[in-house]
């Protein structure tokens, strides 16, 4: 097995070194760093590149949340920065700097680092899903390419992986039908259709998706047995009944004085992955508190703060179903150009003039039940003390609460989510 892995580190850094060599020809738009990354500059960018990833997360949570009509959020933060970093690889000019500040990219930062990063990123996610069986973790990158788009050949080198060609102009509808089923394939059937009839014609020229799947079992697993039918408060003036599971056992778990929240982690099996809920009290707005004051610091700090303890748990068992629109966000976090034909710039993967998204797709799944929680997503570019809960021994959701997937390894979300009812979750 060490063989095998020494092979395997091997192989990435002589891909590394490649990736280096043919850095300064390929990105025009680039910083030149002409010497080589060591390892340890690699693993020091790689911290942070995670870092980064965990700010514009959190920056997409607080675009999508819709603090008015408080309804039921979920979405993978992690699919949409995969398929936004591949796109800012082929950014120029001032669609670059709009991708560059929404991804909390410095200015210092060059393509090649970021490139290193986002292969190893992948490189180690794919090796990790394929030498453990006690979970099911999977992400896919992709780039479509009308195959009479003039695709720079070093950027069809660089993401040999990730790059395909397809008939887009003679064969539409076969082009979407193919990109749809490899989002299905990558999210075991979870995300269907991603990319709905008409939002590709024969002018399409790019289409980037990710998909990103999770299924996992807790690592102290509810007893159906003790699932049974409670009140959830949806408001000072709403109940509705949904079914509630419990169990009792040692988590991790805390109060953030920050957050006016209290927060506990539900390890699934392997500790790698863990589902994280943070619990305001019940007043009104309390959840909207909680959320306008969440950014990486204090989440960062409520997350250092927990601490083993036995505690009985009460957690709503629920499904989520949504899609979006993502344009409207990703304005707001002032990705502008990239949707307008005359003012992108993606002339990294092109010299063509005139390469665009014509829209951005996001599609979300997730099922928590007494065995564990399934995930799923996929998105696509188309062209105070007075928080403390009363009793800590409990934790009992049967409010609205913040969840988020988190994988403990890389220190990221890949999934996030905000619940505030039953009612408009498709329940098990």
């Amino acid at each position: 097995m060490a063989a095998i892995k020494l092979t395997s580190v091997t192989a990435y850094l002589t891909l590394v070194l490649s990736i280096s060599l043919v850095k300064g020809q390929c990105f025009k738009s680039d910083l030149v760093s002409e010497q080589p990354a060591s390892e340890k500059a690699t693993a020091e960018y790689q911290a942070v590149f995670y870092e980064q990833q965990l700010e514009f997360s959190l920056d997409m949570f607080h675009k999508l949340y819709n603090k008015e009509n408080r309804t039921n959020l979920f979405f993978s933060p992690y699919s949409i920065h995969q398929a936004l970093i591949m796109t800012y690889f082929g950014a120029g000019g001032e669609t670059r700097k709009q991708l560059q500040t929404a991804l909390h990219i410095k200015e210092t930062d060059t393509k090649d680092e970021l490139i290193r990063a986002f292969k190893m990123e992948n490189f180690y996610q794919e090796t990790r899903s394929e030498n453990t069986t006690q979970y099911d973790l999977k992400v896919a990158n992709r780039i479509f390419f009308s195959d009479e788009e003039p695709v720079r050949p070093c950027v069809q080198e660089i993401f040999s992986k990730e790059i395909e060609l397809l008939n887009i102009v003679n064969e539409t509808e076969k082009s979407r039908e193919h990109i749809n089923s490899w989002v299905e394939e990558n999210t075991r059937g979870k995300i269907k259709d991603l990319i709905g009839s008409g939002h590709m014609d024969k002018e399409t020229r790019i289409a980037i998706a990710n998909a990103a799947y999770f299924k996992g079992s807790w690592e102290q697993q509810f007893k159906k047995s003790h699932t049974k039918l409670a009140l959830f408060y949806v408001s000072q003036k709403e109940v509705t009944p949904t079914m509630m599971m419990y169990q009792k056992g040692s988590f991790r778990h805390g109060v953030s004085e920050e957050l006016k929240a209290y927060i506990i982690e539900l390890p699934y099996e392997g500790e790698a992955i863990s589902m994280f809920i943070l619990l305001p009290p019940f007043t009104p707005n309390a959840l909207q508190d909680t959320i306008s004051r969440l950014n990486a610091s204090t989440l960062r700090e409520a997350m250092d703060g927990m601490y083993p303890d036995s505690i009985e748990i009460f957690l709503p068992r629920f499904k989520i179903e949504q899609t979006f629109d993502l344009s409207q966000a990703l304005r707001a976090v002032g990705v502008v150009d990239l949707f307008d034909e005359v003012a992108a710039n993606l002339t990294d993967f092109s010299e063509k003039p005139g390469l665009a998204i014509g829209s951005a797709r996001h599609k979300s799944y997730l099922e928590v039940s007494e065995q564990g929680s399934t995930a799923a997503a996929a998105t696509a570019l188309i062209g105070t003390r007075s928080g403390r809960p009363l009793d800590q021994t409990r934790f009992v959701c049967n409010h609205p609460f913040v969840f988020f997937i988190y994988d403990n390894a890389l220190k990221n979300i890949l999934f996030m989510g905000a619940f505030h009812t039953p009612k408009s979750a498709e329940k098990s």
